[in-house]
């Protein structure tokens, strides 16, 4: 069995707790940066469904307005016939 010399078994431990620490550096930096990815999107979300409702509400604006510009216009034509 070969022993390896003490300098040798302490620059390897030296390097893995290194390798620990950075590794743990990555994980934290990868989950901000999730972190800020999830944030973006909701706010882009947001920012659609925003968007949505408001063609939704011009849309169903335009259909009232439409509705009540056939029914006067029915109401007109029904009142010009019994005075027929």
């Amino acid at each position: 069995v070969t022993s390896f010399p003490p300098q040798y078994v302490l620059v390897v431990r030296i390097i893995q707790k290194k390798k620990t620490i950075l590794q743990n550096k990555l994980r934290r930096l990868r989950r901000m940066l999730q972190n800020i990815a999830t944030y973006i999107k909701n706010i882009a979300f947001g920012m659609v469904w925003k968007l949505l409702m408001q063609k939704l509400k011009s849309a169903a604006c335009n259909a009232e307005r439409l509705c009540i510009n056939m029914m006067s216009t029915s109401l007109t034509i029904g009142i010009l016939k019994s005075a027929e």
